[in-house]
């Protein structure tokens, strides 16, 4: 059986054993669909394939934690939303930033368009807003991450929960909030 035919599984089997043609192949295959993923929530092309670079170095980073019960293409667009989130929480935070500090050394840096700092600020907007719309579980581990900046180890002392519990729930209220997003 040629590698051209091997499915996904078979590719993350050999990739985990550090075969680099494996991880190319699994690069080429799903490139384009990340980046489509990610155009959902980024503007620029060239930021939307800094992402997609960054989503696949992570994904091979932690290639040994995907579950093969899932899709792969399910865990990468997971890994390249959460990417593309913390981009534009980056983004947002900078921006506020330089209008606090106008003086700021990073300020010149920073080359967003008015209407890019539009859509940023809005999409915090919805992203707040939905946050309500999160079961309680869900919606208490992520207004802390997302709005009060706590770290994880912060959250899981502030709600009295285990380490592995908190980032199971902010990475699941990532992914529906990013449902959210998609469905407005």
């Amino acid at each position: 059986m040629g590698k051209k035919t091997l499915g996904d599984k078979d590719l993350i089997i050999k990739a985990l054993q550090n075969d680099q043609n494996a991880f190319r192949m699994l690069y080429e295959r799903h490139k384009n669909g990340l980046f489509s993923h990610i155009s959902k929530y980024i503007q620029k092309r060239e930021d939307i394939e800094d992402l997609c670079q960054e989503s696949f170095r992570k994904a091979f980073e932690q290639l040994s934690s995907y579950n093969p019960e899932y899709k792969f293409t399910t865990w990468l667009y997971s890994i390249g939303a959460h990417t593309a989130l913390d981009y534009l929480k980056k983004q947002k935070n900078d921006v506020f930033t330089d209008h606090l500090d106008p003086q700021n050394e990073n300020s010149e840096m920073l080359s967003l368009t008015p209407e890019e700092e539009l859509v940023i600020l809005e999409m915090a907007g919805e992203v707040k807003k939905n946050l309500e719309n999160l079961q309680e579980k869900y919606r208490k581990p992520a207004e802390l991450r997302f709005l009060k900046e706590y770290g994880y180890e912060e959250i899981a002392k502030e709600l009295n929960l285990p380490l592995n519990t908190v980032k199971i729930r902010i990475m699941r209220a990532k992914v529906a909030l990013i449902t959210m997003l998609k469905s407005n």
